[in-house]
């Protein structure tokens, strides 16, 4: 392992602090205006970063990251006594959908304290599964149908980033029925469950009554869980961490509904998603200013270079 190897761990661990800071920093201070926190974060992380390839879409990845950490830990925006309690939300669920009640969460099992207001649980206490469903070849190829059919490719279409907007299939009302299709409907919260696809950690929303294929998963939020906010936190956890060790990665249910949660108040599930956009929008001008001085850089150094070329001619 050469010298440069040895020292990647200790620069990202380096870049992850800084985000860290940096991001905590404007949390605390409550600062909202883009401009003085682009300042500030211009102010903590050129003490700690050295410019280079890739330097900008690092920052901005690192502080996306800080961000969901946060906001899952309960430590995004303030606490309002007067949300009801996350408690009362969960027994609400429980008794809604008449379903078997959870074994009680250890509190140390999720590793990190919560706010009084919150409560541990496990993802099975958010929604319900929304299954996949096969996609036989004869009923593959048409752009043209009721329902969006919604494959792993499709999470990677332009458009598609955050909603699945559009698929490349589309199925009509009788393909459902012959396939015995799940559709599923907006609000649902999807990602890969096989393959290499797991570790890309892709989330995406339902916006408009959709199948997905069985390499797909996805979660239905009950009553009181806000789809983006189970965006949010499904975006936070990694699930290349909970595949299995096979030669094709995959998730099962049986792994996912032993994950531990926070699950705060409705209320403030709202203000949390309203304060991640903000943050969001916030590392998305960071990464832009960043790759303009890099591309200025760049520019200045060809310049450079041209000079001495046409001065040595």
């Amino acid at each position: 392992m050469t010298n440069s190897d040895k020292s990647k761990p200790k620069a990202r661990a380096l870049r992850e602090a800084t985000a860290r800071s940096a991001l905590s920093t404007i949390v605390d201070s409550d600062r909202s205006d883009i401009e003085r926190a682009l300042a500030l974060l211009d102010e903590h992380l050129n003490l700690s970063l050295t410019p280079g390839e890739g330097a900008a879409e690092v920052v901005a990845e690192q502080l996306r990251d800080a961000i969901l950490d946060l906001a899952v830990r309960g430590r995004l925006v303030s606490q309002d006594p007067n949300d009801e309690p996350a408690s009362v939300l969960r027994e609400r669920i429980t008794e809604l959908r008449k379903r078997k009640r959870l074994p009680e969460v250890d509190a140390e099992e999720l590793g990190y304290p919560l706010p009084d207001a919150w409560v541990t649980s496990r993802l099975p206490s958010l929604g319900e599964w929304a299954g996949g469903t096969g996609f036989p070849k004869s009923f593959q190829g048409s752009a043209e149908g009721d329902y969006l059919f919604c494959k792993v490719a499709d999470m990677n279409l332009d458009g598609n980033e955050r909603c699945i907007m559009e698929t490349e299939n589309r199925v009509d009302v009788d393909a459902v029925t012959q396939m015995r299709a799940l559709v599923h409907l907006p609000g649902t919260v999807v990602f890969p469950k096989i393959g290499g696809a797991v570790a890309t950690n892709k989330r995406r929303v339902l916006v408009k009554p959709t199948i997905i294929d069985n390499n797909c998963l996805g979660i239905i939020p009950s009553d009181g869980i806000l789809t983006d906010w189970l965006f949010i936190l499904l975006s936070s956890i990694d699930m290349s961490e909970l595949a299995n060790e096979g030669p094709v990665p995959a998730l099962s249910q049986k792994t996912l509904e032993t994950v531990v949660i926070g699950l705060p108040p409705t209320e403030e599930q709202v203000r949390i998603v309203e304060r991640v956009d903000k943050l969001t929008l916030l590392c998305d001008e960071l990464e832009q200013r960043l790759l303009a001085e890099r591309d200025l850089a760049a520019d200045l150094s060809d310049s450079a270079v041209r000079s001495l070329v046409a001065q040595a001619a």
